[in-house]
């Protein structure tokens, strides 16, 4: 995320819209009453603020979004989706209107539109990772199901095992108690009775 502000803004001061170095002097910079600086506040806005202070700038960026979708709003909005760190983060959503806005052929400053297909493969990058993220997690969590599904066999397995071998246990010492009550009885009839004298 830092890395496509840090792009944008060195595109900004490199002046790329008309380079200096053909010995022709720079024209009047071209700009929009809204201008790339706007983007450029939200976005900076946006990364330095707290959490609540994150919600009231979507609030206001999304209402004036819907209120008046002109291409500064809507462009704005879609910034605003790609910025993670706030519940309203939409990187799907902010592709789809960052790829929207590029396929219009007017309406864009360059350095707007170079910012809007900055953030566009920031907002893809993001998205891709969120979808790999879910698939990682429902892989996790169908291995832990399955890991709980073997480890309850397994324990009824050993707890049924466990069962039969105390059963064959009581068994084994009922039957050791009769053959020690065999060999006592043995014992005793094969004693010379001794007479009193």
């Amino acid at each position: 995320m830092k890395s496509s502000l840090a792009i944008v803004l060195l595109l900004a001061a490199g002046g790329c819209a008309s380079p200096s170095w053909q010995g022709t002097p720079d024209p009047a910079p071209q700009q929009t009453p809204a201008g790339v600086e706007v983007y450029l506040q939200t976005l900076d806005a946006l990364v330095q603020s707290s959490p609540e202070e994150r919600a009231v700038i979507y609030k206001q960026v999304a209402s004036e979004y819907r209120r008046t979708p002109t291409t500064t709003n809507r462009l704005r909005f879609a910034l605003v989706l790609s910025i993670p760190g706030h519940p309203a983060a939409d990187p799907r959503e902010a592709a789809r209107i960052l790829s929207d806005i590029l396929q219009e052929p007017v309406g864009l400053l360059p350095m707007e539109r170079s910012l809007a297909r900055v953030q566009l493969q920031h907002a893809e990058a993001l998205s891709l990772l969120e979808t790999q993220n879910r698939q990682l997690a429902a892989t996790v969590e169908e291995l832990r199901r399955q890991s709980t599904r073997v480890s309850s066999r397994e324990l009824e397995a050993a707890t049924s095992e466990n069962m039969r071998l105390r059963a064959a246990l009581s068994e084994a010492e009922a039957k050791l108690e009769a053959v020690r009550t065999i060999e006592r009885a043995v014992l005793e009839r094969d004693e010379p009775v001794t007479e009193p004298r």
